[in-house]
Formats: C-alpha cells, sequence, structure tokens
C-alpha cells in the first residue's frame, strides 16, 4: 500500500513538473522581441549587476514589460564612466540601443549561450547601448525594498572587498558574494585545470560557514538556541541573495531550511526527503538548474554523500571523483588525473585555513590592514600549491561524449558505488566503456571536414 502511495504521489509529481516546465518555455518564448534595429525604453537595473571594464559596460535589466535584457555598451566620456561606477542604488536608466535575439552557437559543440541566457531568464541582447537619462528607482511594495535593499549590500561588499590585494579580493569576491571579476579565470587558471572549480562556486561549504559564524555570534549575545534557529531561517534567504542565486547555492539553503524548520516543527528529518523537496522547488524556480553542470555536481554529489556519510574522507572524495566524472568529460571534454588527488589533498585545506583566512582578511581589513597583507601571503602559499600541482603533466584531453555514452558512464558509476559485492565487475566494465569511448572519438573509423565558423563576415 505504502508503495502505491509513493508511486501515485511520484507520477503525479512528474506530471506537475512537466506541466510546469511547458508553462515556463511557453512563457519564455512569448517574452522574446523581435531584431530593432533602434530600440529605445527604460531599463531597471541592480547596482550589483553593473560591470565596467575600460570604456565598456555591461548589465542585465528588466524593462517596463518585465522583459531581462542583457545589455552593453561603450561609454562616451571618463565622467559618465565614473558615474555609472557610482551607482549605489537600483536605478532605472533611460537607453537606446539595437535589439537582437540570441542566436544558436554556429559551430558544434560550441558553448551554447542562448541556453545560458534563458537560464537567467534573459530573452533578448541590447547592443551598441547608449545612456540617455538616469532616475533613481523607489520600491512599491515591502518584498521589493527588501531585495533591493540585500542587492545594495551586496554592491557594497563588492566594492569593499576590490580595496584587498590583488590574490586576496580575487579569493573574497568569488568565495562571500560569489562574484567573479575580470582576473578570476586568469588567476584561477590552476584551479581550473585540476577541476577545484566548485570549491570558489558558493554552496553547502559556505553555507556551513555562514550559519556557524552566526551561531557563535549569536551565542555570544546570549541569544537561545531556538530563536537562533528561528534568525537562520529568515536570513539564510538573504544569502541566497547576497551570494548571487546559484543554483548551488539555493540547494545548500533550502536543504538547511527544511532541515531547521522540520527539527523546529519536532519533524524527523529524511534526507532523502529533503533533497527530494529541495530538488523539486529549485526546478519550478528554474527549470535550466538541472541542465547546467554545476547543477547536475550539485545534486549529484549531494545525493551521494547521503549513502556514503559513513566512508572515511578519503573513500569518499575517491567516490564522489568516479560518480562526477562523466559529467565533467561531458561539459569539459577534459580530465587532470592528479585531480582524484587534489581533491582529497586541497579541500581540508581550503575548509580549514582558506576559508577562514579570508573571512578574517576581509572582516578586519578595514581598521588592521596590516594584518590582510600578511594573511595574503599565506594565501600566496596556497595558490602557489594549487598552480604548482596543475604544471605537472597528465591533462587529459578526452573529446566529447554524447549524452547516452555519459548516461550510460554515470550509470554504471552509481552501479560501481551501490554494489560493492559486484564492484570488480562493475570496475571492469567502467574501464573498458572509458578505454572504447577515447579510442572511438581519437581513432574513427571514418575520417570528417569540419568547417569553422569564426563569426567573421566575407566581404
Amino acid at each position: 500500500m505504502h508503495s502505491k502511495r509513493i508511486a501515485v504521489y511520484t507520477i503525479l509529481a512528474g506530471i506537475g513538473m512537466s506541466l510546469l516546465f511547458v508553462g515556463h518555455k511557453v512563457v519564455l518564448t512569448n517574452r522574446i522581441q523581435l531584431n530593432q534595429a533602434d530600440w529605445r525604453g527604460t531599463i531597471l537595473v541592480q547596482p550589483d549587476e553593473i560591470k565596467c571594464q575600460g570604456d565598456y559596460f555591461q548589465f542585465t535589466g528588466a524593462d517596463a514589460n518585465k522583459h531581462h535584457l542583457q545589455v552593453s555598451g561603450y561609454l562616451k566620456s571618463a565622467a559618465e564612466k565614473k558615474r555609472l561606477e557610482k551607482i549605489n542604488r537600483p536605478i532605472q536608466l533611460a537607453v537606446n540601443g539595437q535589439l537582437q535575439t540570441i542566436d544558436q552557437p554556429g559551430n558544434l559543440n560550441q558553448f551554447n549561450y542562448r541556453t545560458y541566457c534563458y537560464s537567467k531568464g534573459i530573452t533578448n541582447l541590447l547592443g551598441k547601448t547608449t545612456i540617455i537619462g538616469w532616475q533613481e528607482y523607489k520600491a512599491t511594495n515591502p518584498l521589493t525594498w527588501v531585495l533591493n535593499w540585500l542587492h545594495i549590500l551586496r554592491n557594497n561588499m563588492r566594492k569593499y572587498c576590490e580595496q584587498l590585494p590583488k590574490l586576496m579580493k580575487t579569493y573574497a569576491l568569488s568565495l562571500l558574494i560569489g562574484f567573479k571579476d575580470e582576473e578570476f579565470s586568469e588567476d584561477m587558471e590552476g584551479v581550473t585545470t585540476l577541476g577545484l572549480l566548485h570549491l570558489f562556486s558558493l554552496s553547502g561549504l559556505h553555507v556551513f560557514y555562514f550559519c556557524w559564524l552566526l551561531r557563535r555570534l549569536f551565542l555570544r549575545m546570549y541569544i537561545t538556541k531556538e530563536t537562533t534557529s528561528l534568525l537562520l531561517l529568515l536570513l539564510l534567504p538573504a544569502f541566497l541573495v547576497i551570494g548571487g542565486g546559484s543554483g548551488s547555492l539555493f540547494r545548500s539553503i533550502m536543504m538547511a531550511e527544511l532541515g531547521m524548520l522540520g527539527t523546529k516543527l519536532g519533524r524527523q528529518r529524511v534526507q532523502l526527503n529533503v533533497w527530494s523537496v529541495t530538488l523539486l522547488v529549485n526546478l519550478m524556480f528554474d527549470p535550466y538548474v538541472i541542465l547546467s553542470m554545476g547543477g547536475q555536481l550539485s545534486y549529484l554529489l549531494s545525493f551521494l554523500l547521503i549513502f556514503i556519510g559513513n566512508y572515511s574522507s578519503f573513500k569518499r572524495a575517491w567516490v564522489l571523483n568516479i560518480a562526477s566524472l562523466p559529467i565533467i568529460l561531458f561539459h569539459t571534454y577534459q580530465w587532470h588525473l592528479l585531480t582524484s588527488f587534489a581533491n582529497f589533498l586541497i579541500i581540508p585545506i581550503f575548509s580549514n585555513f582558506v576559508m577562514p583566512l579570508v573571512i578574517l582578511s576581509a572582516a578586519t581589513y578595514w581598521f588592521i590592514p596590516q594584518l590582510t597583507k600578511v594573511l595574503n601571503l599565506g594565501l600566496s602559499l596556497f595558490h602557489y600549491l594549487v598552480t604548482a600541482l596543475s604544471h605537472v603533466p597528465g591533462q587529459i584531453v578526452f573529446g566529447k561524449l554524447s549524452l547516452e555514452f555519459t548516461v550510460i558512464l554515470l550509470v554504471v558509476s552509481l552501479g560501481w558505488i551501490a554494489f560493492p559485492r559486484l564492484k570488480k565487475y562493475f570496475t571492469f566494465t567502467l574501464i573498458t566503456c572509458y578505454l572504447g569511448g577515447f579510442i572511438w572519438i581519437h581513432f574513427p573509423l571514418h575520417g570528417e571536414v569540419t568547417f569553422v565558423d569564426v563569426g567573421q563576415a566575407l566581404w
């Protein structure tokens, strides 16, 4: 009887989510506007969305019809740039530019910028934009006021972190508010090579630190545990906005919220139920989350951690790397032989040394800047270690996996984890699949001629 009830609930949830996805796609499609060579209108922009690099500016905003646009253009003067950079409140900008639909990628396996924009709710691009006028935006309801205030706080935190020493600034921006500046990709090349980029995406580790710091602070203020839990239930959603609102951060906060809410209501907390409800709620707000590498890894690895919580740290790291490898190869086409070792070695250092160091540095810089300079030296040592490991030979360019082959690899990997008694059979199958896939990609039976669209018109 219990199994039948679960099956019915599962079918109903599947039908409901399918209808929701269809509705989301219809709404998104209806918001796509046709190309316009001379588009004029007002864009509502949050201060933390504005980015300036030289005389080039870019931001995401909503027009009068709530259509989200990616806006870019060139500034006319240094005074205009200074004024744009000084914006610290939600503002309505009167602009004109060229409205464009978002093109599909022109080459096979090229990054799909259209899908990325749609996942952010962005339906059109506004290029060659000129700013005509400025007007401060005032909230019309309490919820909008709170959201605006959180964006203002995030923008102030960004400007504060930008005063830190160069390397500390990059770490603080990404780890504290989920903001990756122009220097991030350059400074984090070693992190990317070793597959450690997940450490710099706000997720469970950062939510744990946030909760731990607040609990310690409230304890010093003689606030009871019950009141502390209630305050955390209210403050964690605020951290979602301040942290940039990524899918992995949403998952971590939602699971923490449901766990604390269940404890407060006296209900037994079942981790798998919490994980399932979190996934459903996340898909309701962002159906694209499960299509991104970050979303796939976040939910897959958190699902596995529920079942392997009693494993040793080394065995846990090894299992998580085996399970995540098919997804990483599907999205990045490459893998480093030291990735598993680096995760096992670096993650404890990161959680016990780097995170506290960055938080302490950011918290004390405004009155003890000398301490930040000393702490920056320690951070430089960690960064040098990661960079040195990334230079060790071992980068394997595997190639593009098909979706079907990726699913097979993922199923076999999960079987390797779920059935320890059959591990040797799954190990043999997994090695065979990887070797066979590598040979098939690099030594195909038939040749091919490839034309590459480089985005240049022929005249």
